[in-house]
């Protein structure tokens, strides 16, 4: 008699035949973890009694969230509309047409004769200043004949706007600098500032601040720079920022692709930029001048944004060949040959301390790097998760409540089914024992041949068991089921 004793650390493998799993490795693990070496049940999750507003989050099932300097901005991928936390969206509006100018007496000297450009620019609550009106009229001009004062009046001012800076030239001049800041409230102004005070001030350096462009998805943040991914049936391009500046969209910041962009995220040095079937890494986006597109190796493409994430900075997402990861030089398919992923339906991934979540509609599939890279599952649906910073946690939504993943005070009923044990086609085997430890009731199931031989409720503590004489066959299967711990377990035969 021989003793095939079972650890606990190798995760689960539902890729391979049952047969070809080793001692560590189950074929069923649901609701436990492994990080001491034997299985522990996971806690239920936690009702925290708060909306995710009132956590300090601003996501949803819909969007793709950046959270930059204390602030949160979005873009919602099916709407195809943005949003940020506090203000009214993302971009700034520029004036749909320019201001009025007229001839007004100085209260002063007045300005001498000449022709005078004006334009006038808008900013939010923040300070974010757009540009000076469209690409085809920004500017707008009158000629004085005699010193005189110039009347701006101000075309009706749009909503998201707090204040209005007032720009103009000297003299015959090409150059704008500031002539005034009001509130938004104000409908106009008289300038009679003198061309040697007004060259002495801010220049307009604004003129290409455009919102980002309409119909944008997958909105990102990396190194200061903001990325949007516009999918239509003429175009599909990657957009990108002003440096340092969300707000700031430049008409040249993109670069085309040759097939629908389904994903964005940041990596080491840039981002990753994914079609169904590929993925390019952009770098250099914070100046037009020194952007690089290079097409990745592998041809992993991702077919659900919901699914990307980052653990430890390494980009993952899901391909149509399994969970990926990106190093900074190459794409390793972390699931291939391990676990089956294919129909997935993803709805969110986050990671926490070394784990990488992806929370599908039958539950989480976890890959774990701090124990040995292995996967496990979770019995967790949601409808949005993401990883809070701030609490070091992880956070759900379901209907209306939130909770937190596994905080909960009361254990979950953990799953755990071992592979074949001395599977052999030409010889049939006698399983005679089993010896198991657990802390808590434990249901048992043993199975030969696939039929159930034995089926006990095992007391907390060590328990030894005979099998019956019909325990005879190629293998074996153990199945255990309980909110304990699992210790110990070995089978002989």
């Amino acid at each position: 008699m021989s003793w095939h004793a079972f650890a606990f650390t190798g995760g689960y493998n539902d890729a391979l035949h049952p047969s070809l799993l080793d001692e560590k490795t189950a074929s069923t693990l649901i609701d436990a973890q492994t990080e001491t070496g034997k299985l522990r049940p996971v806690m239920y999750d936690l009702n925290v009694g708060a909306t995710p507003e009132e956590l300090g989050h601003y996501g949803s099932q819909t969007r793709s969230t950046v959270k930059w300097y204390g602030r949160w901005y979005w873009s919602d991928n099916y709407a195809l509309t943005y949003g940020s936390q506090g203000d009214t969206g993302l971009g700034i509006p520029y004036p749909a047409t320019q201001p009025t100018l007229a001839v007004a007496s100085p209260s002063g000297e007045g300005l001498p004769a000449g022709t005078y450009k004006y334009c006038i620019t808008y900013l939010n609550e923040h300070e974010w200043e757009g540009a000076p009106g469209s690409l085809t009229e920004w500017e707008t001009s009158i000629t004085l004949t005699e010193a005189s004062a110039v009347r701006v009046t101000f075309p009706p001012t749009p909503d998201g706007v707090s204040w209005i800076r007032v720009w103009r030239t000297a003299a015959e001049g090409a150059e704008f600098h500031l002539v005034a800041r009001l509130a938004a409230s104000e409908t106009d102004c008289v300038d009679e500032l003198s061309d040697s005070l007004l060259v002495m001030g801010e220049s307009l350096s604004s003129q290409d601040n455009y919102p980002p462009p309409s119909g944008g998805r997958y909105l990102t943040e990396s190194g200061g720079v903001f990325y949007l991914a516009v999918n239509t049936p003429s175009r599909t391009e990657l957009h990108f920022s002003a440096l340092g500046n969300p707000h700031a969209w430049p008409t040249l910041n993109f670069i085309g692709f040759g097939d629908s962009i389904t994903g964005i995220v940041p990596e080491f040095e840039g981002v990753l930029v994914f079609t169904r079937n590929g993925a390019y890494r952009v770098t250099g986006a914070d100046n037009p001048d020194t952007v690089v597109c290079q097409g990745i190796p592998g041809n992993q493409g991702c077919v659900a944004w919901q699914s990307i994430s980052q653990l430890d900075n390494m980009p993952m997402w899901l391909s149509a060949d399994g969970l990926c990861a990106w190093d900074g030089e190459s794409v390793q398919v972390l699931s291939l040959g391990r676990v089956l992923l294919r129909g997935a339906a993803p709805v969110a991934a986050a990671a926490l301390d070394g784990a990488y979540y992806l929370f599908t509609t039958d539950g989480a599939i976890v890959y774990d790097s701090r124990s040995g890279g292995i996967f496990r599952r979770l019995s967790s649906v949601c409808d949005h998760a993401w990883h809070d910073t701030d609490r070091d946690c992880i956070f759900l939504t379901r209907g209306d409540a939130t909770y937190q993943l596994n905080a909960g005070r009361l254990p979950r009923r953990l799953t755990y089914r071992t592979g074949h044990v001395g599977e052999s086609e030409l010889l049939a085997r006698r399983f005679m024992e089993l010896l198991a430890r657990v802390g808590a009731e434990t249901e048992l199931k043993v199975m030969v041949d696939g039929r159930k031989v034995l089926s006990r409720t095992l007391p907390p503590g060590r328990s030894r068991l005979k099998l019956p004489d019909t325990a005879v066959g190629a293998y074996a299967e153990i199945e255990l089921q309980g909110d304990g711990d699992i210790e110990e377990l070995a089978l002989a035969y």
